[in-house]
Formats: structure tokens, C-alpha cells, sequence
């Protein structure tokens, strides 16, 4: 695999407002266990670590972001639901005298 980042683009789905969460974006989920020898290679850094120790040591999670903690009264799921996370995580911090 020449590039992976694909893996590790945002993926932003909203309802009604509400950011919705792929299991595989849980902070124990673990996006490359093993390297199937018949698929293109992966970086062997990235083999077997949770998302919680790539986003650590090489700010990657699989979706741009790892998942919050549920909000109770979301939308039934198989995955969990945050409130806007993603967007303030990738906005840059304004400069000094910036507007």
C-alpha cells in the first residue's frame, strides 16, 4: 500500500446535529491487528496498536478521531454518538492578530 491514509481521513457523520461513530473508531479498537499477507502492506508501526496508541504516538485514529463517550439519549446505533468533536479538533488555532 503506498499510502494508508484513507484509513485515517475524517469521517463525519451527523444526525440531526449529532456526530455519529464507527465502532472502529473506539479508543480500544484495534484497525490493523496483523498484516493478511494477501493485501498490500501496512506500515509495520501501525500493526496491532488501538487506536488510542497511534492517535499517542503518531496522532493518527481510524476516521480522523477516536470516539467520545456515548451521549445518553442518541440515536440507536452500532456505534456511539458525540457532539461535534471532529470540527474543532481540525480547525487550526487562530494566530495572534489573525481574524
Amino acid at each position: 500500500m503506498k499510502n494508508c491514509d484513507a484509513f485515517f481521513a475524517p469521517d463525519v457523520v451527523l444526525y440531526n446535529n449529532v456526530q455519529l461513530f464507527a465502532p472502529w473508531q473506539s479508543a480500544n479498537f484495534v484497525p490493523f491487528p496483523r498484516q493478511d499477507p494477501e493485501a498490500p502492506p501496512i506500515p509495520s508501526a501501525l500493526i496491532g496498536m488501538t487506536n488510542l496508541q497511534l492517535s499517542g504516538a503518531y496522532g493518527l485514529a481510524m476516521g480522523g478521531i477516536i470516539s467520545p463517550p456515548a451521549i445518553s439519549g442518541g440515536p440507536r446505533s452500532n456505534g456511539t454518538t458525540g457532539v461535534g468533536l471532529l470540527r474543532r479538533r481540525l480547525c487550526r488555532p487562530l494566530r495572534k492578530g489573525s481574524t
